[in-house]
């Protein structure tokens, strides 16, 4: 009998040490979470025209409908686009990042981009 209680005292103070090493914990380090902004991209279409302009919201107030019209950076007037892709693809080599797509009232696309915030990149 002794010696299946020493056994069973010596299988318990083990397991105990083992459980305990498996459950130690390294002192928690804070979890970073990213940080975005976002833009609404809506569709403008021309007159008389296969080009499409391309309205942005970035969630700031704006004086109007037209400062909200994506720019050319070089010539800083509005820019046209051949087609929403191509729209998307300017904003992607921007760092934006499309979320969702949806459709609108008006039947027109609309599309929710994000990027990380500038502090976290």
């Amino acid at each position: 009998m002794k010696i299946k209680t020493a056994t069973s005292i010596a299988l318990i103070l083990m397991t105990s040490g083992i459980s305990t090493y498996a459950f130690a914990q390294s002192p928690a380090q804070p979890v970073k979470t990213n940080t975005y902004v976002y833009c609404e991209l809506s569709v403008v279409t021309k007159a008389l025209s296969k080009s499409v302009q391309v309205l942005a919201d970035f969630g700031s107030k704006s004086n109007g409908h037209d400062s909200q019209i994506l720019k050319d950076e070089n010539t800083v007037e509005n820019r046209d686009f051949v087609s929403m892709v191509e729209a998307l693809n300017f904003m992607s080599e921007k760092g934006w990042e499309v979320v969702t797509a949806y459709a609108t009232i008006n039947s027109t696309c609309t599309y929710l981009l994000r990027k990380l915030k500038e502090s976290d990149q």
